[in-house]
């Protein structure tokens, strides 16, 4: 939440897709896709009004918005539930819900907190498959994971957290 920009550091510096997360979290925010553990959906809300709604946060103009979230439904197979509310979703539709939200603007960064948790085999194959695809997009993908083997399959660099120390980081091969 730091990285993200939600929260002020506390002590240390960090930058984020070139902006400093103390004196430039407004930036820091429109260069940022997030995907919490808890996504925090408005699900009272239709899928597409939601993902409009976060598209006009983000500055997103009306043609762009329109484009993106037909793009996105499509991605994640939601196009048939875009006029639903998302209080009788699944959770793993919440989750495709709540990574339309992060990828909506394009951001630089995309933090993802474990991202398929919840979702069905296919659905979690899909979303190891765009994270495949966006690290060659020119972004830089933060992914948030206990499950190792998907650690193994998606990072270039894997980082090892013991009650918030480093303890290993390196290439998957070389740990």
């Amino acid at each position: 939440r730091m990285l993200a920009g939600l929260i002020g550091p506390s002590a240390g510096e960090a930058t984020v897709a070139g902006y400093d997360v103390r004196r430039e979290p407004a930036a820091v925010r429109a260069r940022v896709g997030l995907v919490t553990d808890a996504p925090g959906l408005y699900e009272q809300m239709n899928v597409v009004d939601y993902l409009n709604f976060y598209g006009r946060i983000n500055g997103l103009p009306a043609a762009a918005r329109a484009r993106r979230i037909d793009e996105l439904l499509a991605l994640f197979e939601l196009d048939d539930h875009r006029r639903e509310r998302m209080a009788g979703f699944s959770k793993g539709m919440k989750q495709k819900v709540a990574l339309a939200r992060a990828l909506l603007h394009e951001p630089a960064a995309l933090f993802l907190d474990e991202p398929t948790s919840g979702l069905d085999p296919l659905a979690a194959r899909a979303v190891r498959e765009l994270v495949t695809r966006l690290k060659h997009s020119s972004r830089s993908i933060i992914l948030c994971t206990h499950d190792l083997d998907e650690a193994e399959r998606l990072a270039d660099t894997v980082a090892i957290l013991r009650q918030g120390r480093l303890i290993a980081c390196d290439a998957p091969a070389a740990l």
